[in-house]
């Protein structure tokens, strides 16, 4: 009778074990594609150094957890959807990038140790979000600023709000189209620097 019931313990034991499903916890990056990342031969457009600051981030979306919005004043996370590293510390880097491919500046870096930098570029992100309400949407909302230290103001500026719809809830594709939306709106901020530095540089040499 004993062997029987522990026969039986064993059976339903095995059926509930192989009936469990593991979840794991997945991660995601924010990374341009590949072929975004070729360095331009030209000359820098300025002798100037210009440092990168840290973006800045409220404590809502500066965080491991992604953050969806299904009501209009609503903010959840994903338990099982999860950045790969602080999101401020991948946009600073993705940023970096992007300015120092663009040769604009004779040096461009977050660490600026032995000189001190002409210029200076602020970021703030004021959402970085999934949006699952009427659809699934890819939402980055977000302000660049060119920060002359000399005259102490801000000389360019560049500010943008976007959510781009998605064809299935994927965070995947959701991590992609934030990838896609930072690389448009970092080119249109580096096309107003160049502008600038153009115009002052005709500028100056008409004097």
């Amino acid at each position: 009778m004993i062997k029987k019931l522990l026969f039986i313990l064993v059976v339903v034991l095995l059926f509930e074990s192989c009936g469990t499903r593991v979840i794991t916890r997945k991660y995601y990056i924010l990374d341009f594609p590949a072929d975004s990342d070729t360095v331009s031969v030209e000359q820098p457009i300025t002798s100037a150094v210009c440092e990168i600051i840290s973006v800045t981030m409220p404590p809502a979306y500066g965080q491991n957890r992604i953050a969806v919005r299904r009501r209009s004043h609503e903010i959840s996370y994903y338990q099982y959807h999860h950045w790969a590293m602080d999101p401020g510390e991948i946009l600073t880097n993705l940023i970096e990038k992007k300015v120092q491919n663009a040769a604009l500046f004779s040096q461009t870096s977050r660490f600026v140790w032995k000189v001190i930098p002409e210029y200076q570029i602020m970021s703030a992100v004021h959402h970085l979000e999934a949006v699952d309400k009427d659809g699934f949407y890819a939402h980055l909302k977000m302000r660049l600023e060119l920060y002359e230290r000399e005259e102490k103001r801000v000389i360019v500026a560049h500010e943008f709000d976007r959510s781009e719809i998605l064809s299935e809830r994927d965070i995947n594709l959701f991590a992609a189209s934030i990838s896609e939306i930072l690389q448009q709106e970092l080119t249109l901020f580096v096309g107003k620097m160049r502008d600038h530095f153009i115009a002052k540089t005709v500028t100056n040499s008409s004097r």
